[in-house]
């Protein structure tokens, strides 16, 4: 009896495991150029939901940065206008103290159109193409007039105001969203009744202030520093208000920094490939690859007459 020898069965092995070394060092390749474990969802398909859920975290969370970005810009120039009419009222009755204990007018009719003026300019302040304090209107001026005169003529303080009530709600995390925008009316109101008041008494039959105030005069503005009063420290706690805004956007943000950080590294350590072990897998591949062929080769140059 004859053994059979052959050495076909050998052959197909090396070159299966060739082609599969091949496989190895395209698929190594491939992470050492990208940098990534996959191009695909479905090479990684045991860690694929995970991975989008942990996108679709860091989307949201991206977002929540930019909406807060764009908050504190809006934020920023409210605290510049609303420290501006705080500003004006707090001059206004520090004007009014003055002249009472200086029992002298003079110069008051002008300090009471500047105030007027600066606050009418900071109403109607505008910040990227939106009035700051118009509510959600955009078409016209919170403030529908344009001189002092305009205010004395008015029936009421109220009727000088066109904004809306309307105030956007912007989210910055999860269950949690910042109303934003002051109302001209409720930020000018008191303050435009005392300048209201002040022009129209000046305007009236007893005034004008002059450089010596007389009895009416000093009792009609000693009557009005309680509102005037009450009006500067309204607009103090809108400053106030306006600044825990600005508190809560910033502790929003170091909150959405931190969790970027961990939600960046956690899809870094799914998705991306460490290249020292790629590279190191990809020499590795390349000596078995050598080494198959070369075994394949000699094993395709052996015959019988070798042996005889």
């Amino acid at each position: 009896m004859v053994t059979r020898i052959g050495s076909f069965s050998q052959s197909q092995a090396l070159l299966l495991e060739l082609t599969r070394q091949n496989a190895k060092i395209f698929r190594t390749q491939e992470q050492v150029a990208t940098g990534k474990v996959a191009n695909s969802f479905n090479d990684i398909a045991a860690d694929a939901g995970v991975l989008l859920t942990a996108k679709k975290v860091e989307t949201r969370t991206v977002q929540f940065q930019n909406n807060i970005t764009e908050l504190n810009a809006r934020v920023d120039v409210q605290e510049i206008q609303l420290t501006r009419i705080e500003t004006v009222a707090a001059e206004l009755r520090q004007d009014i103290l003055n002249a009472i204990s200086l029992e002298s007018g003079a110069a008051l009719t002008e300090k009471i159109e500047s105030a007027f003026q600066q606050v009418l300019n900071t109403l109607n302040a505008q910040f990227d193409d939106r009035y700051v304090f118009g509510g959600t209107r955009s078409d016209q001026p919170p403030v529908n007039i344009s001189t002092i005169a305009d205010l004395v003529a008015a029936p009421t303080v109220d009727s000088v105001f066109d904004n809306n009530q309307l105030r956007q709600a912007v989210p910055i995390d999860e269950g949690q969203s910042i109303t934003v925008g002051f109302l001209a009316d409720a930020v000018g109101r008191d303050l435009l009744q005392v300048i209201k008041d002040l022009a129209t008494f000046d305007a009236g039959a007893g005034g004008p202030f002059g450089d010596s105030l007389t009895p009416a005069q000093r009792s009609f503005l000693e009557g009005q520093l309680p509102a005037l009063s009450s009006a500067h420290e309204a607009l103090i706690n809108q400053t106030a208000s306006n600044g825990l805004l600005s508190n809560q956007l910033d502790a929003a943000r170091d909150r959405h920094e931190n969790a970027l950080i961990s939600l960046r590294q956690f899809i870094s350590d799914i998705e991306d490939v460490d290249l020292a072990e790629a590279v190191t897998r990809l020499n590795q591949d390349q000596v078995a690859v050598q080494a198959s062929a070369r075994i394949l080769a000699d094993l395709s140059n052996l015959t019988l007459l070798n042996f005889i």
